[in-house]
């Protein structure tokens, strides 16, 4: 198993360990990314930062980082040697933001910057969709020349199974993408799953 691939397993049941203690639906539901109750996003920043700092103490943990060379990025969190060099990039996507954006927002960002540096430095992209029927999950920024426009006639299929349907959306629109060193994990309740988002070959007839 190689570095990246054990630090990924160890967050993981690290963050599960940490879940168990959040309110029923904080990750299933829109309850707590709601104005004026928006704790999804910056709760869970905390229990990544909290969680990284146990898991490698002789690393620091940067927030909300501007790397704006030639090419914007500014991951949620960054993990950084003593000499602030980085060593992992992750992106976290509240209810409000697993969407049709990441492939343009957070994978194409990547892509462009990782070129502008000449140096592939892992990357974590972490959604929160429920794998399951979901009837009150929403879909904003659905209107013409948004994120989500065209997807408001297919909210049915959305609700149906929020994970499938964006996931199968994510790994037709990132075909033909070089997603090397690029990990997915997407937050189910209280469930962490690794996610693939490479098309399986069509069978053969």
């Amino acid at each position: 198993m190689s570095q990246i691939e054990k630090l990924i397993s160890d967050l993981v049941e690290e963050l599960e360990s940490r879940f168990r203690h959040l309110p029923d639906g904080f990750h299933s539901t829109w309850d707590y990314t709601e104005t004026g109750n928006a704790f999804s996003h910056p709760v869970t920043l905390g229990l990544i930062t909290a969680a990284l700092g146990r898991l490698c103490p002789d690393l620091l943990v940067s927030i909300d980082t501007r790397f704006n060379t030639d090419v914007k990025f500014q991951p949620d969190i960054t993990l950084l040697d003593g000499e602030l060099n980085p060593c992992l990039y992750i992106d976290y996507e509240s209810p409000n933001s697993s969407d049709a954006r990441i492939p343009s927002k957070d994978v194409d960002a990547y892509l462009a910057f990782s070129r502008s540096i000449r140096e592939r430095i892992p990357y974590i992209i972490m959604t929160t969709l429920p794998n399951a029927q979901t009837p009150k999950w929403q879909l904003r920024y659905s209107g013409k020349g948004y994120y989500n426009d065209g997807f408001g006639k297919r909210l049915g299929a959305i609700r149906a199974n929020p994970f499938e349907f964006w996931y199968a959306h994510y790994r037709q629109e990132l075909a033909g993408r070089d997603m090397e060193g690029i990990h997915f994990l997407n937050i189910s309740d209280r469930e962490i799953q690794r996610c693939s988002v490479v098309q399986e070959p069509a069978a053969e007839a």
